[in-house]
């Protein structure tokens, strides 16, 4: 008797909870114009998405074959210069360098001041160049001083195979092809020179990275 007399009550609720359902309510009611207004939202993360695996593939491709290899194959079927040259070098070059930035912009990307910096609504150049590149600079740094010692290494070998820059302009590289094609035995400092050169640069800017690392470390 009691249960029934308890259903035949009306349960009453505070004012406050009652306009809280039915703003509720309201946006229930709304939500399938708000999601049509997320539609293209939602395409443009899916197109980013789809460009970005794309990328990583030919990333992947790239990393999967030896940055000399590369650019050698290049300079096999363009016009020996220095602009060639140097676009050999940095396509044999960027693919590592592209997924050791991609990590690392990726690990900021998930921080509270980038998450709090979305939350009030700053556009993502001023993300990217506020809050992103400053916190990267220092990886960047570290990889520019490791890989500059990697495109010397690079275009001296270039130079040396006889692909690389033109013979009327300077080169280590082209210093050694020289040296090994004239009489070694009479002049060797033709080819200690640019080799102890070569080895001495190379050295010192991959000493000079660890030495960032483990300042900015």
């Amino acid at each position: 008797h009691s249960r029934s007399r308890l259903r035949g009550t009306r349960r009453t609720e505070p004012p406050d909870i009652r306009r809280a359902h039915l703003v509720v309510r309201r946006n229930g009611q709304r939500g399938g114009g708000h999601n049509r207004q997320l539609c293209p939202r939602r395409g443009f993360d899916l197109c980013r998405r789809h460009h970005d695996m794309v990328a990583q593939r030919v990333v992947d491709a790239l990393m999967s074959l030896a940055g000399l290899l590369i650019a050698l194959a290049i300079m096999a079927v363009v016009t020996p210069s220095l602009n060639t040259v140097v676009l050999a070098i940095v396509i044999g070059m960027i693919a590592p360098v592209i997924r050791k930035v991609r990590s690392q912009v990726l690990s900021l990307k998930e921080l509270d001041y980038v998450t709090a910096a979305q939350a009030i609504g700053a556009p993502p150049w001023r993300i990217i160049f506020r809050h992103i590149v400053p916190n990267c600079f220092a990886t960047y740094l570290v990889l520019a001083t490791y890989y500059l010692g990697f495109a010397i290494i690079i275009e001296s070998s270039l130079s040396f195979l006889g692909v690389g820059t033109p013979p009327d302009q300077p080169s280590w590289g082209g210093m050694l092809v020289r040296a090994a094609s004239a009489h070694v035995k009479s002049g060797p400092w033709l080819a200690i020179f640019p080799g102890l050169a070569i080895f001495v640069v190379v050295m010192g800017f991959n000493l000079l990275g660890d030495a960032l690392r483990d300042v900015f470390d």
